[in-house]
């Protein structure tokens, strides 16, 4: 299932008394357990992503500090010459 699929999901279960148009699970026993267990799956998928993100930035931001400190070593030491 799509994001939007289930965004559209959540927003047609009803409590109690469900409007069921156009939902991917109409029709379906146990529709909103469904819906349930798909969100879960996309909530650990995007915990998953997050945690590749970060760690992908943080090693960005590392090697991005090591290019400036070369480059200030660089700097220091011809301007020392000068």
């Amino acid at each position: 299932m799509t994001d939007q699929q289930i965004l559209n999901a959540l927003r047609s279960c009803g409590d109690g008394i469900a409007i069921c148009d156009g939902c991917p699970y109409e029709g379906q026993n146990h529709c909103s357990l469904l819906a349930k267990q798909d969100i879960i799956a996309r909530f650990e998928e995007l915990k998953t992503e997050n945690v590749k993100l970060r760690d992908g930035l943080k090693q960005e931001i590392e090697a991005t500090a090591k290019r400036i400190e070369a480059k200030e070593a660089v700097n220091s030491a011809t301007n020392g010459r000068l």
